[in-house]
């Protein structure tokens, strides 16, 4: 940019601070910096001078030797860039971190399933309505049993795993895997009313619960939309992993998901605060099944 007969070369920002004490940037070509701009166009000299001339008037009043002034510069010192690897140490954008969470959790979704399923081929259900218990009251007594155990699993995973999300706010870790265990067992509650043997409940589900993975590895492209993005989330385990691109992405910089960083993506078109808010959609879409098309 130029200012009358001054001329002003304006770095870009993604420069690092080295390239300000170079002549000439090897990588774009430009003849100079702003600090080689500010060293040849004469203000540095006038400057000096007049340090001279006033250490000079300085040096004579006091009657000493007038000091000698040497011109130095050095580049401003600043922190050390660091990255957090172990998010890309366990692939794309720490996908697999979705994966081994889905797998490790196969086995409790399918006993929730088998559970339900269970109390319904017994007939409990029928005897408990016999003694005018209503379908409201049945359902709520499983629904906070389960939301009980998975407040007490998600505390365990948030100390055990503190760690990993060094950078990130707590709160929304939490919520994180609070809102995903309470989807998955909303959708077992779904499932289970689809199903009168426990033991087909239990194989089936556990095969439909793990293919949400697969679902994510065809929509988390960035060339697929947002919307669908937010559809395929109606499969808990999709929407998990999704929401680990995003953690991974500002946990790897050293930024962690924050307040300010929930509702935003550098790299992709879908984000953390986009996956909490479908994990809270899964828990009552997934519930309503159950005390409407169950009644046995």
């Amino acid at each position: 940019m130029t200012n009358g007969d001054f001329e002003r070369i304006l770095p870009p920002t993604e420069w690092s601070t080295s390239a300000l004490v170079r002549s000439r940037d090897s990588d774009t070509g430009l003849a100079g910096t702003y600090l080689e701009t500010y060293l040849e166009n004469g203000f540095l000299l006038l400057q000096n001078t007049v340090f001279e001339f006033a250490l000079a008037q300085e040096a004579d009043e006091a009657g000493s030797t007038k000091p000698k002034v040497a011109r130095t510069y050095t580049e401003f010192p600043s922190d050390d860039y660091t990255q957090d690897d172990f998010w890309s140490n366990i692939g794309a954008a720490g996908n697999l971190f979705g994966v081994f969470l889905a797998v490790a959790l196969v086995y409790p979704f399918a006993t929730v399933v088998r559970m339900l399923v269970s109390e319904k081929e017994a007939k409990i259900r029928e005897g408990m309505k016999m003694m005018a218990l209503s379908d409201t009251a049945f359902w709520s007594s499983w629904m906070i049993l389960f939301f009980v155990i998975n407040f007490i699993q998600t505390i365990l995973i948030y100390v055990v795993g503190a760690s990993l999300f060094e950078y990130s706010d707590g709160g929304l870790i939490f919520a994180l895997f609070l809102f995903f265990l309470m989807a998955s067992t909303a959708l077992a509650f779904a499932l289970a009313a689809c199903f009168s043997r426990s033991m087909t409940a239990a194989i089936l589900s556990s095969v439909f619960y793990i293919t949400g993975y697969a679902l994510y590895e065809g929509v988390w492209m960035n060339t697929v939309s947002t919307g669908a993005k937010l559809a395929a989330c109606l499969h808990p385990v999709t929407c998990f992993t999704l929401a680990t691109v995003p953690l991974a992405e500002y946990e790897e910089g050293g930024v962690g998901i924050t307040s300010d960083t929930i509702n935003s993506s550098e790299q992709n078109n879908f984000t953390f605060g986009d996956a909490l808010g479908m994990l809270i959609a899964d828990i009552f879409i997934w519930y309503g099944p159950p005390k409407t098309n169950d009644k046995r």
